[in-house]
């Protein structure tokens, strides 16, 4: 991802309808990443209880399980890098 330098910046500025954050690469809120993680794990509940132990169910967890393991590294990264 590029970065812009400061006098790139002055010249153009940020479109109004685009948060700073966003153009700095943060793409991903607290608010945002909680809420999807408890999505994520109520999704990985219900799967474990409606669809238990059928392939369907294990891919289910699987993915839900890696992408919320996902969410909390990236969140642990971000708040050790700043």
């Amino acid at each position: 991802m590029r970065t812009m330098t400061a006098e790139a910046t002055a010249a153009h500025p940020a479109p109004p309808h685009l948060p700073e954050d966003l153009l700095k690469g943060d793409t991903v809120n607290n608010t945002f990443r909680w809420a999807l993680l408890g999505l994520l794990l109520a999704v990985n509940a219900a799967s474990s209880i409606l669809l238990n132990d059928t392939w369907y169910g294990i891919t289910v967890n699987v993915l839900t399980g890696l992408t919320a393991i996902a969410l909390i590294t990236h969140y642990v990264l971000r708040s050790r890098h700043h």
